[in-house]
């Protein structure tokens, strides 16, 4: 239920990061075809399973609800971060290349 809150395809670590799940319970899910696999090697939900399983998640425990969409939204907070500070970074080079 708590990759639910993936409404794209995600990677093993994103999984694991936010929903606690380990890689050997990815590979059953997926042998259970309730995951598929991408070309780019991510873990996907098909859109019927995802949509029972966000219900199933919106309708247990609000607590865990609200846990588990933090912990997604605190994940790419701190990628978006990561990648702010690699541009700011590669912008620095640029312009100090450039003379500017």
């Amino acid at each position: 239920m708590n990759l639910s809150v993936f409404r794209n395809p995600f990677t093993s670590q994103a999984a694991h990061k936010i929903a606690g799940t380990s890689p050997q319970l990815l590979h059953t899910l997926v042998g259970k075809s309730l995951l598929g696999n991408t070309t780019e090697g991510k873990c996907q939900m098909h859109d019927l399973v995802h949509q029972y399983s966000l219900e199933k998640l919106t309708h247990t425990q609000e607590p865990q609800e609200i846990t588990i969409c933090q912990l997604h939204c605190d994940y790419f907070l701190e990628r978006v971060a990561g990648w702010a500070k690699a541009l700011k970074s590669a912008t620095t080079v640029g312009l100090a290349f450039t003379g500017r």
